[in-house]
């Protein structure tokens, strides 16, 4: 298969550049599934994966650890570690983290800790822009409400009411990762249910079956964007060529007119 050259890909259509690195990472590298877990500093992103891998892959504290993407492949599903959303003020780790989502991730977890209360301003804008981004994110993006046994039961009623409200789109788990923790450990399978965990697990299982077809059809939209945005460009170059050409035209004549008119005048001078 040849290789997709980027660079030129992105010199002919450089508004496709996100498109075309998707494209390739799909054609060239895809395996298991990726699932990227988004959310701002201390919401229990990376505690959440430790949950789900069953040990301590990604660090975690109070302190901000996570400012590259890092991965993790267990049972099928290579997880990533996104930077924490608007913890660094120069925007350098939201960009990361949506490099890490639109390239390579095939889901996305949208994790909000409930004893932060609602979603703030910056969680809607940013999630709404990245569900602009993909036609069938009802399929690809998940919002994963965390450290439900943090908050009284009206408290949670109350926060995932507002939550809801505030991005109806998204299919929306409540979970509580120390929960499950503990049910595990203590055998006790009622902690294990209310933790919520199953249902997420149900989910991941049930991403891992679909996702041939969801990449499947990804590639082919991709590929008809691409070649619009191709088709576009050349279009316009065509044009601008055309334009230009009218140009050389205009300046050809007005030159020959000039030294006609000018040898005109000589030769009245003879």
């Amino acid at each position: 298969m040849a290789i997709i050259d980027v660079t030129r890909f992105t010199k002919a259509v450089p508004q496709s550049e996100q498109d075309v690195k998707r494209f390739k990472f799909l054609m060239e590298e895809a395996n298991d599934i990726r699932i990227a877990v988004f959310g701002k500093y201390n919401h229990g992103k990376s505690t959440l994966l430790n949950t789900i891998i069953g040990k301590d892959v990604f660090k975690t504290s109070d302190k901000r650890e996570t400012v590259k993407n890092q991965t993790h492949q267990y049972q099928n599903v290579i997880w990533v570690d996104t930077p924490g959303l608007d913890a660094d003020v120069t925007g350098q780790d939201d960009k990361e983290a949506r490099n890490g989502a639109f390239t390579t991730a095939d889901v996305l977890f949208l994790v909000h800790n409930l004893k932060s209360g609602e979603l703030d301003k910056y969680e809607v804008n940013y999630y709404r822009s990245l569900m602009a981004q993909k036609k069938d994110y009802q399929k690809r993006m998940f919002l994963i409400l965390t450290q439900a046994d943090q908050v009284t039961p009206e408290q949670l009623n109350q926060v995932v009411s507002v939550i809801k409200k505030q991005l109806p789109e998204l299919t929306t788990f409540v979970v509580s990762a120390t929960r499950y923790a503990k049910g595990v450990i203590e055998n006790k399978p009622p902690l294990v249910e209310r933790s919520g965990m199953t249902a997420l697990f149900n989910l991941v299982t049930s991403l891992n079956t679909e996702i041939k077809n969801l990449r499947k059809v990804e590639i082919t939209t991709l590929k008809q964007r691409i070649q619009t945005g191709l088709e576009r460009n050349r279009d316009l170059v065509r044009k601008e060529l055309h334009a230009a050409r009218e140009k050389i035209v205009l300046m050809q004549q007005q030159f020959s007119d000039d030294v006609s008119s000018f040898t005109t005048q000589v030769q009245s001078k003879i």
